[in-house]
Order: structure tokens, then C-alpha cells, then sequence
């Protein structure tokens, strides 16, 4: 009887030696995501704080840190981990207190030592109070990433609008520079025209006065041929005078038969010259 006591009493040990094993495996567990949750929380802090992300590294790659990325990775990670921890606390929490009340894990047989147990049950308190705090600091910073998103996006629609607007001024610009141009051209073409035009008018005048001038000349020299007929005519008839003065020196100049006598002479002279 004493025999079958000690092994159920070595068996329950047994027992309850394993399943504190595997709580002091969970407490570990719960530990190690826990320093996991801190990390990412001081790397949130910091990025929010003002000092830049800049990748794999954090805000300060230098420093080896590990996991991560950016603003929103960093707290896709940290709730991963808070979810985590808050599955796992409510458990290890209710085993460590039925290890400190004197049962075992799973109300079966044996007991564990005390003092292990309220150690559990007091870092497993600590662990959730530690996941509710990362939980509300996680969804503080995730409140203020998404303003700094909607900041960021008014600003690009700011930015946008700017570029929009000097986008416009600049097809204005050219525009008035096109109209401007062509106002150049137009007005090049028509003083080239008007230059064109006077200097027509003015070739023109200068040719109708040359005809004008050459007209002149040949009325001048016609003039000039008729004064020398008449000249020649006026010696002829006085050469007449002189000859009929000397054939017939007993004429009077002013009897009919003398001027009759003269005009056949000078008219039968003229004939000779035609032929």
C-alpha cells in the first residue's frame, strides 16, 4: 500500500514537473515576444518622434537592429505580436494561479512548488498588462501614422494642384508667346508688303517721268529740227533776194512780179533738195 502511495505520489511529480516545464516554456515565450513588442515600440517611438525610417534597420540602421521596416510594418508587427501575447497570457495566467493555489495544471494530481508559481502567475500578469499597454500604444501610433497619411496626402493633392496651376501658366506662357509671334510675323509680312507696294509706286512714277523726259526730248528735237528747216529756209530765201537783186536789179522788192519771181525760186530749190 505504502509502495503503490510512493510511485503514484513520484508519478504525479512527474506530472507536474512536466506541465510546470511547459509553463515556465510559455512564461519564456511570452518573455521573449515581449522584448520582441519593446523593440518595436522603440523603434515606433523614435519614428515618431521625427527621426527617419529608413528601412530594415529602423530609424538608426547602423545599430544592428533586426525585423521591421517602416511605419506601417513596425506596427503590422507589434500587433502581431501584442495578438500573440494576448492569446497566450489569459493561459499561462489561470495555470500559474492553479500551480500557486496547490493543483496542477490541469486539476490533475501532485502539486508545485509555491513560490515557482506565483512567479509565474505574477510575470504572466505583468506580461498583459505589458500587451494591453503595447496594444494602445500600437493603436496611438497607428491613429497617428493615418493622420500623418491624410496630411501627406493633402499635401501631394497640394502639390499636385501647384503643378496643375504651373502647368497652365506655362501653356498661357507660350501661348501669349505664340500669339505674340505670330502678331510679329504678321506684322513683318506687312511691311514687307507696304515696302513692296511704295517701291512699285515708286518705280512706276520713275518710269512714266522717263517717258515724260523722253517724250520732252522728242518734242525738243523736233522742235529743234523745225527751227533749223526755218533758219535754213530763212537763208535760202534771203540767198534768193540776193541773186534775184543782182538778175534783175531794176525790180522793185515790193512789186508783184518780183515776190512771184522769189517764191519760184526758192520753191523750185526746195523741189531740187527733195529730189
Amino acid at each position: 500500500m505504502a509502495a503503490s502511495l510512493d510511485v503514484e505520489s513520484r508519478g504525479g511529480l512527474v506530472a507536474e514537473q512536466v506541465k510546470s516545464r511547459a509553463l515556465l516554456q510559455r512564461v519564456v515565450a511570452l518573455s521573449k515576444e515581449r522584448n520582441e513588442a519593446a523593440l518595436h515600440l522603440d523603434v515606433l517611438s523614435r519614428v515618431l518622434a521625427g527621426e527617419p525610417c529608413n528601412g530594415a534597420g529602423g530609424p538608426s540602421a547602423g545599430e544592428g537592429m533586426k525585423g521591421g521596416g517602416c511605419l506601417s510594418e513596425r506596427l503590422a508587427a507589434l500587433l502581431t505580436v501584442a495578438e500573440r501575447m494576448a492569446a497566450a497570457a489569459p493561459s499561462a495566467s489561470a495555470a500559474s494561479a492553479r500551480c500557486a493555489d496547490g493543483g496542477s495544471a490541469d486539476q490533475g494530481g501532485g502539486t508545485e512548488q509555491p513560490g515557482a508559481g506565483a512567479a509565474a502567475m505574477a510575470e504572466a500578469v505583468e506580461l498583459r498588462h505589458e500587451v494591453e499597454a503595447a496594444r494602445a500604444e500600437a493603436e496611438e501610433a497607428r491613429a497617428e501614422a493615418e493622420a500623418n497619411r491624410v496630411e501627406a496626402q493633402a499635401a501631394m493633392a497640394e502639390v499636385e494642384a501647384a503643378k496643375a496651376e504651373a502647368a497652365a501658366a506655362a501653356e498661357a506662357a507660350a501661348a501669349a508667346e505664340r500669339a505674340e509671334r505670330a502678331a510679329q510675323v504678321e506684322s513683318a509680312a506687312k511691311a514687307k508688303a507696304d515696302a513692296e507696294k511704295k517701291a512699285a509706286e515708286e518705280l512706276a512714277a520713275h518710269k512714266a517721268k522717263a517717258a515724260r523726259a523722253a517724250a520732252l526730248r522728242a518734242e525738243l528735237e523736233s522742235l529743234k529740227a523745225q527751227a533749223g528747216l526755218m533758219a535754213a529756209e530763212t537763208v535760202e530765201e534771203g540767198q534768193v533776194h540776193i541773186m534775184s537783186r543782182e538778175e534783175y536789179p531794176g525790180d522793185d522788192n515790193d512789186s508783184s512780179g518780183y515776190r512771184e519771181r522769189i517764191l519760184d525760186k526758192i520753191t523750185a530749190r526746195r523741189n531740187d533738195k527733195r529730189l
